[in-house]
């Protein structure tokens, strides 16, 4: 049986199993995101959750940058947990996280309809926000599921890595503020993105002697 099935707190976790647990994290994003991102391009109906003022919100091409923090966020809380425990509790909590929001973006579709087109703009920018548009179609918009990732890693390296706690947070701002500028989410997809992550990794860490069962 694994070290990560017969975790305590002191027992390190492996490279390997971190790598195939990560990349099986990673494997059911793209297969359930990609899949509901494309099947709710296509629905009759969808929610508004827009505010009426953020019509007059500039696009600020700039925010791709603060956006793709997620994407470190993710890659560092992989280096800063160093233990199974703590790396249990947060791929249960990151499964349960996502698996919530394809819950809502199936039951509840939310369409992003304030994006500007970008085929013809110039600039590195606009380019890489284009791109991002390409292939992140406006569906899967309520709860941020971007802005609910470092929320939940910024839980999940808490105590494994306190010294890092500032900078997670300041990121899963960033994120979060960079979401509405570059267009991809509502201000209520942001928040609502951040506060479903930390309820969800609260029950995580409240609920652990039950789930441990089938680990």
């Amino acid at each position: 049986m694994s070290t990560f099935m017969n975790e305590t707190s002191a027992i390190a976790i492996s490279a390997k199993e971190k790598r195939n647990w990560f990349l099986f994290l990673i494997g059911y994003f793209l297969f359930g995101y990609m899949t509901l991102n494309f099947y709710n391009l296509n629905r009759e109906t969808y929610f508004d959750v827009s505010f009426a003022f953020e019509q007059s919100l500039p696009f600020f091409p700039s925010a791709i940058l603060g956006y793709c923090l997620v994407f470190v966020s993710l890659a560092l809380t992989q280096v800063l947990i160093k233990t199974a425990h703590a790396y249990q509790r947060a791929v249960v909590a990151f499964l349960a996280v996502t698996t919530v929001h394809f819950l809502f973006f199936y039951f509840m579709p939310v369409r992003m309809t304030l994006r500007p087109d970008l085929s013809a703009s110039s600039g590195v920018m606009n380019f890489l926000s284009h791109l991002y548009f390409l292939i992140d179609q406006p569906t899967n918009c309520f709860p941020s599921l971007h802005v609910a990732y470092p929320t939940a890693a910024t839980w999940a390296i808490w105590k494994s890595a306190p010294r890092w706690r500032l900078p997670f947070i300041v990121m899963t701002l960033i994120v979060a503020v960079s979401v509405v500028l570059v267009k991809q989410h509502y201000i209520l997809d942001a928040v609502v993105g951040c506060l479903s992550a930390l309820l969800i990794c609260f029950l995580t860490s409240n609920t652990e002697r039950y789930w441990k069962k089938f680990f």
